[in-house]
């Protein structure tokens, strides 16, 4: 690889990123310098058509937003080179990719949420609809999840989010259920079941979810449910503030950053609004034994 993109990976190390994230520059850096190679151009040397050459053409069967984390990656790569002068420009300015077409969020009703609950089949299925309809997490989040990130007593899961960000998410009496019938022996385990007995692969976990709502008959991933939380928090009077709180989410002013606190408590009291306008299962029993599916 070009001496100029493997100085960038060195910065990325010095500054300590996560190891996947470089592991992923990498891998993109890696991928656009075999596009060099064969056009017999050193990375130097490139110009803006290359790129879009690149995004445009040899990407062209890639997901938009593969293609923008590829050019946003290069873009990096080129302005901590700019600035070591080792090059003059940044090529992939004026790049554009063609806007994607607009798409209506996907948000569950409360009957295909009915239909996927009355389609369970396993505590398996139960605790990853719970985590994702009650709790919001990202697919990457409820497979990290782990018996020792959970605290009953406080009401509150501790959720590894994006960046390596740690979060405190309010469990809903429901989920509460769920979680307290699976609390068994020494917290070691990961919430939701696989084949491993440390962790399980995200892909796995969106491919089963997808399964529990195909047997309903529904066609649901799992952000899905989590737009589904977050609109229906929404809908029942939860302020954007305390949302952003609940699901990981950089705040959008200065006042939010800066000058908004929000307490665990009122965390709390806002899950208990979500659905509240129209259940989803049976009321929770907090604590209660109910014979779970198996």
């Amino acid at each position: 690889m070009d001496v100029m993109f493997e100085q960038y990976l060195e910065r990325q190390n010095r500054l300590d990123r996560d190891p996947k994230t470089i592991e992923l520059v990498g891998r993109v850096l890696r991928a656009f310098d075999s596009h060099l190679d064969a056009l017999d151009v050193r990375a130097a040397e490139v110009e803006s058509w290359v790129v879009e050459e690149y995004v445009l053409g040899t990407m062209r069967k890639a997901a938009y937003n593969t293609k923008r984390s590829h050019l946003s990656y290069i873009g990096a790569a080129y302005r901590y080179a700019r600035r070591r002068r080792q090059v003059a420009h940044d090529p992939t300015e004026g790049v554009q990719l063609p806007r994607p077409p607009d798409r209506e969020p996907r948000i569950l009703s409360t009957g295909e949420l009915r239909a996927i609950y009355a389609a369970i089949e396993s505590r398996r299925e139960e605790m990853s609809f719970h985590l994702l309809a009650y709790a919001g997490l990202r697919r990457t989040e409820a497979a990290k999840l782990r018996e020792e990130h959970v605290d009953l007593s406080s009401q509150t899961l501790t959720v590894h989010g994006k960046g390596s960000k740690i979060r405190k998410v309010p469990i809903h009496p429901a989920l509460w259920d769920v979680l307290e019938r699976q609390m068994e022996g020494t917290p070691i385990r990961p919430l939701v079941r696989g084949r491993g007995i440390d962790h399980i692969n995200p892909t796995w976990f969106g491919l089963k979810v997808a399964a529990l709502a195909e047997r309903a008959n529904i066609d649901a991933s799992p952000h899905d449910f989590r737009r589904t939380a977050a609109s229906s928090l929404y809908a029942n009077g939860v302020p954007e503030h305390t949302i952003d709180r609940i699901f990981g989410w950089a705040p959008r002013t200065v006042g939010r950053k800066f000058y908004l606190n929000v307490a665990d408590d009122q965390l709390q009291t806002a899950i208990l609004r979500i659905y509240r306008d129209a259940p989803v299962s049976n009321p929770p029993k907090r604590g209660g034994r109910a014979v779970a599916k198996s």
